[in-house]
């Protein structure tokens, strides 16, 4: 389980495991993807790099 990050109708990103921790490991629920998505848009919206750190990850409690 993953998402996708759509510019119009185009994939502008496509994240298939949770990002900044090692190995291929998909998202537990469908919420840790979408929240995760949503911190990706709000970073891309205020003009940073769309990177998530282990630390984004802690503040929205995803589950590894």
């Amino acid at each position: 389980m993953g998402y996708n990050i759509l510019v119009g109708h185009r994939v502008f990103i496509h994240q298939e495991h949770i990002p900044a921790i090692e190995g291929n490991h998909a998202f537990v629920t469908q919420d840790d993807a979408q929240n995760t998505a949503n911190l990706v848009i709000y970073k891309i919206v205020h003009g940073h790099l769309p990177s998530v750190t282990l630390k984004d990850l802690d503040s929205l409690h995803i589950r590894r």
